[in-house]
């Protein structure tokens, strides 16, 4: 069975969001859906979107597995976060 991904996070200031995911996931594909929301495709056909949705902000929980852990950390590290 495949399962695909598509997970939302609610965010209350999205450019401040945006900018936190671009370092969070590196150098992957991204795109603008419209003019609330921006997504990340991190595997092929999985993927993670912000949206400005401010009274939902702040209650999203997206659990993330990556093969090598501790590359992923200092990937993440270097980027600031």
């Amino acid at each position: 069975m495949s399962i695909d991904l598509f997970a939302g996070v609610a965010v209350s200031d999205l450019a401040r969001s945006v900018s936190w995911f671009e370092r969070f996931f590196g150098d992957v594909e991204s795109f603008d859906a419209n003019d609330t929301e921006r997504v990340w495709t991190i595997s092929e056909h999985r993927h993670v979107y912000v949206e400005l949705k401010p009274e939902r902000a702040g209650n999203a929980m997206v659990t993330l597995f990556a093969e090598d852990f501790g590359a992923f950390v200092s990937g993440v590290a270097g980027r600031g976060i």
